[in-house]
């Protein structure tokens, strides 16, 4: 495979990435169409399960609107896998042997931490915050939720929870890459754990210390086993 890919030319390159983008492109709308046509009620009553009330559309278009973002939501979602595959062959490819495969196990770890944060905040960190949320009340007021800001919410929740769970790969990937001196980070680690613990409070927005410290406590502990992982990735690269 390296011999192939020294072998390939700058326009060849281009060529490679072009038909993969192409192919990804036509999973993501082949399966964005089939969820739009057969599988949105589904994946809605899914997404819509957390709820504490019923939801509103404002306007004549937002059931359709909402229709085709839970659609496309689907297309990313089965599409992903294809994604990484195709990206991660064509990155690989340029690596040494021995980097390659390194480099494809912190893929197929990056995508095992993302399906674990999406499982994460849909299971436990929407319920949490939406029953918080819910209680902060203004006199003379109600809460009433459209189903766009609702899905919003969810995705920012799930996106938030992503990156969080994302750090431990990317510590790794960074020390790997040499772009990041571990030692430095740990010399700096209150400040790491201090900017975690805020951004844990921002996701999971509750007034209970102990809900807090459930989800910080194995963010912690993920920091922590990553930045010792990465030590070692650092010094031995160096030898």
């Amino acid at each position: 495979m390296d011999g192939e890919a020294a072998q390939l030319g700058f326009w060849e390159h281009v060529g490679v990435l072009r038909s993969g983008v192409l192919f990804g492109a036509t999973v993501f709308i082949v399966a964005a169409i089939l969820v739009f046509s057969y599988g949105g009620d589904l994946l809605t009553a899914k997404l819509l399960s957390a709820a504490p009330s019923e939801l509103v559309f404002l306007s004549p278009l937002g059931p359709f609107l909402f229709k085709m973002k839970i659609a496309f939501l689907g297309g990313a979602f089965v599409s992903l896998p294809v994604w990484l595959a195709f990206f991660s062959r064509f990155v690989g490819t340029a690596l040494p042997r021995e980097k390659r495969l390194v480099f494809y196990g912190l893929v197929a770890a990056s995508f095992a931490l993302g399906a674990a944060a999406i499982a994460a905040a849909y299971l436990y960190l929407i319920p949490i915050s939406l029953d918080v949320l819910s209680g902060f009340t203004v006199p003379g007021t109600s809460l009433m939720l459209t189903a766009e800001s609702y899905l919003s919410f969810v995705l920012l929740q799930m996106l938030v929870s992503f990156v969080v769970l994302e750090l431990p790969v990317v510590i790794i990937g960074l020390a790997y890459l040499r772009l990041l001196d571990p030692a430095a980070l740990t010399s700096r680690l209150r400040v790491v754990f201090l900017a975690l613990l805020i951004g844990l409070a921002v996701l999971t927005p509750t007034t209970d210390v102990f809900t807090l410290l459930i989800v910080a406590v194995p963010s912690f502990v993920l920091c922590i086993a990553a930045l010792a992982v990465a030590k070692r990735v650092y010094n031995r690269d160096i030898s």
